[in-house]
């Protein structure tokens, strides 16, 4: 895949449906349909969006029935994941920032957690039974960090009862930026691996 640059005065964007209904969603910017039945779990593409206000609507799938109606402005010129997460009644959108000065290595993966389950009791995070991250609650993003490539087991565990959550079989490959995502609600947690865009930005 080519690399590529953020243009001036622009940011690039994707959404990601990570509603614990499983709900599918269309979502609309200044009244335009932009995305259509994006599904559970579903990521859209990347586009470019200036730096200006937009007003953005996420519609269950097929209905006029608005989850999240709110403004959005981009932060600066940088590459974002709009996630749409939260209860039924309490739906919102979470910025989740993709570093385009984050660098890939030749050695090693980067990697980070973001957890988007909102009943998810505080946990820890643990690879192949070594503590990774303490005491991560809903909306909370850990930094990239360095890992070697390789196969983890990946397990989240309750912070008071020290049981695992939900565990899974995770690859890292090097010169890959990964974002791992905490989704669902109990007993139906998950766990998501994503390859962010920053893993293909151009060299600054």
């Amino acid at each position: 895949m080519d690399c590529f640059k953020i243009e001036e005065n622009k940011g690039l964007i994707r959404y990601f449906n990570a509603l614990p209904s499983q709900q599918a969603v269309d979502i609309y910017v200044d009244n335009k349909l932009l995305y259509s039945d994006i599904k559970y779990k579903d990521f859209t593409p990347y586009v470019y969006m200036e730096n200006r206000p937009y007003k953005i609507d996420i519609n269950e799938a097929g209905t006029k029935n608005i989850l999240i109606r709110t403004t959005f402005i981009l932060p600066d010129e940088d590459l974002f994941t709009l996630a749409i997460t939260g209860n039924v009644g309490q739906e919102a959108l979470i910025i989740v920032d993709e570093d385009i000065e984050q660098k890939t290595s030749n050695t090693k993966a980067v990697q980070r957690f973001i957890n988007l389950s909102p009943d998810l009791p505080i946990a820890d995070v643990f690879y192949n039974d070594k503590p990774v991250v303490d005491n991560i609650d809903y909306r909370d993003q850990t930094l990239y960090e360095y890992l070697d490539p390789g196969q983890y087991t990946v397990s989240v565990r309750g912070n008071l009862t020290g049981k695992d959550i939900v565990t899974s079989n995770i690859q890292f490959k090097p010169n890959r930026i990964y974002s791992i995502y905490i989704i669902g609600n109990p007993p139906n947690i998950e766990l998501l691996q994503s390859v962010d865009g920053n893993t293909y930005a151009c060299p600054q």
